[in-house]
């Protein structure tokens, strides 16, 4: 479950972001398929051992991580 978003917040880094795209979900080990809790817009609180792909677009920077990485949603959209 893969989750593409922006860190908010201007000044150094950040462990909350606004999601911007979310996948359908992922299948678990044991077959079965579990969509995604997040939705595009929500604030979420990432982890601060989060393994991120980072993707520069033009002047902005968006980052990749899995759902798991996610430890809350601060606000719903």
């Amino acid at each position: 479950m893969s989750v593409v978003h922006s860190i908010v917040g201007s000044k150094g880094p950040s462990n909350h972001a606004r999601v911007i795209s979310v996948g359908t979900g992922a299948y678990k080990p044991d077959g079965t398929f579990t969509g995604t809790i997040v939705q595009a817009g929500d604030t979420v609180l990432i982890s601060p051992n989060a393994k991120t792909q980072v993707i520069p677009i033009e002047d902005k920077t968006y980052y990749l991580l899995n759902e798991h990485d996610i430890m809350g949603i601060i606000e719903n959209k």
